[in-house]
């Protein structure tokens, strides 16, 4: 019996270490082959083929104002691309991001030499301050003076935080106004919360800083029963009164005259 046991034991510590030996024989030749396959010489012709700069540039998308000019001139101020595997695409899309008119962009490269670009523009639905624009979701961007846009903006001046609250009281404005035949040119809001709107004929309505939409609807009641002079028309309703309003009268020679109603 224990001549049995040792033949058993012998057999096993044979067994034990010739497994071992073959997983170890795998291992090393697993790690001597991965040690040919980086120094191959496949991998410095790939090195050597990758001197091209991504010079062929394909440009899609909702384009409004984006044009192939505006992209050259914006990568040349990067210093223009490497090549497909050194150019980073971040660094692409940071240097864009200066085109504040563009909405959303995504950049591919496309071996060897190709950049695919996928260009949305924002679309403008109003002036903002004078020289920026507004998109339909309140951002403010701007527009070089080449690019053509509408000439009947909205005109929306205010602080940056309150684009949103600007486009809405507007299109609430204009649809009263509109009753009276009247259209909306310019909306202000001052940092202290306080409304003027001026009036496509350049009258001017004062609504100060609460209750705009009493006041709009008190001027609509005043508006009608307004007498003008046939040489005269109205410089401003000023509107912040707790009742009535006061209307000032202006004539072509600049004599004024004060109403209170």
């Amino acid at each position: 019996m224990a001549k049995s046991t040792q033949i058993i034991k012998q057999y096993w510590y044979l067994v034990k270490n010739t497994v071992f030996r073959k997983w170890f024989f795998i291992s090393l030749l697993f790690i001597i082959g991965f040690i040919a396959i980086m120094n191959a010489p496949w991998i410095s012709i790939i090195d050597n083929l990758d001197t091209q700069p991504l010079d062929k540039i394909t440009l899609k998308g909702d384009r409004i104002y984006t044009q192939e000019e505006d992209i050259q001139d914006a990568l040349e101020r990067m210093g223009g691309l490497k090549s497909f595997l050194a150019q980073d695409t971040q660094q692409i899309k940071n240097q864009l991001a200066q085109l504040s008119w563009i909405k959303t962009l995504v950049v591919h490269k496309q071996w060897p030499d190709s950049l695919y670009l996928w260009v949305q523009d924002y679309q403008p639905i109003a002036m903002w301050n004078g020289n920026n624009f507004l998109a339909d979701d309140g951002t403010i961007f701007s527009l070089p003076p080449d690019k053509n846009y509408p000439s009947n903006l909205p005109n929306l001046n205010g602080p940056n935080n309150k684009t949103q609250l600007l486009l809405s009281v507007w299109n609430a404005m204009s649809a009263q106004l509109q009753q009276q035949h009247l259209i909306l040119k310019k909306l202000y809001l001052t940092d202290r919360g306080a409304w003027t709107a001026i009036i496509s004929n350049g009258m001017v309505l004062k609504l100060g800083s609460s209750n705009w939409e009493n006041k709009l609807a008190n001027f609509s009641k005043i508006y009608p029963n307004i007498e003008i002079p046939a040489d005269k028309k109205i410089a401003y309703v000023d509107l912040r009164y707790p009742s009535g309003a006061a209307v000032k009268l202006i004539d072509s020679d600049s004599n004024q005259s004060e109403n209170k109603k």
